[in-house]
């Protein structure tokens, strides 16, 4: 038996097909939106610029249009095997956003316009790659603790300190992004922390 008739005699029955026909285009247009967010987010592995390709200039702060390359920042810095930090100029991005991975099971952290707010007087050396130098490690001074503001991928805000090895990834990508990197400009006996 048909629920209603498909006749154009019956304007209320048609009508309620018709809405039920668009509810079922909507929730399709949703499930397409998802699924090609969710591709998205899988991220293209990307050429990391070696040192001599890297801009030597201060990053302009990312708007929602930078957001995309987060995706592939964090595929790129996976693929490469040892990463834990990638800043968006060394995939050729002049943007204030960097990502950093420390741990296997932990989640990737997203930095969009990350700033130190304020650092501890207690430094700390230890030695320092960087994924546009392979192979090369220098003994690098940093404060021992930071604050950092940032925002995510979604543009919410968030505050927190970081010490140890996080802190030192995320001086060392926020470095990248104010244009320079400790490991790639100084020789290792000029390592001043900023």
């Amino acid at each position: 038996m048909i629920p209603y008739s498909l006749s154009p005699a019956d304007p209320i029955a048609s009508h309620n097909q018709e809405s039920e026909i668009m509810s079922m285009k909507k929730d399709a247009e949703h499930r397409r939106k998802i699924r090609r967010r969710k591709q998205s987010k899988l991220g293209s592995v990307l050429p990391i610029l070696l040192a001599a390709d890297l801009a030597k200039t201060e990053c302009r702060e990312a708007t929602e249009d930078d957001i995309p390359i987060v995706w592939d920042m964090i595929a790129t810095m996976m693929a490469s095997g040892n990463g834990v930090g990638l800043a968006a100029p060394q995939v050729g991005c002049n943007v204030r956003i960097a990502v950093m991975k420390v741990g296997k099971q932990a989640p990737p952290i997203i930095l969009v316009n990350p700033i130190i707010v304020m650092r501890s007087i207690e430094t700390v050396t230890a030695s320092e790659g960087c994924l546009s130098e392979p192979g090369r490690f220098v003994d690098v001074l940093r404060h021992a603790a930071i604050w950092v503001k940032w925002r995510n991928e979604d543009g919410a805000e968030y505050r927190a300190s970081w010490t140890g090895f996080e802190a030192r990834i995320i001086q060392h990508e926020i470095d990248h992004l104010n244009g320079f990197c400790k490991v790639l400009d100084r020789p290792a006996d000029d390592m001043d922390p900023a």
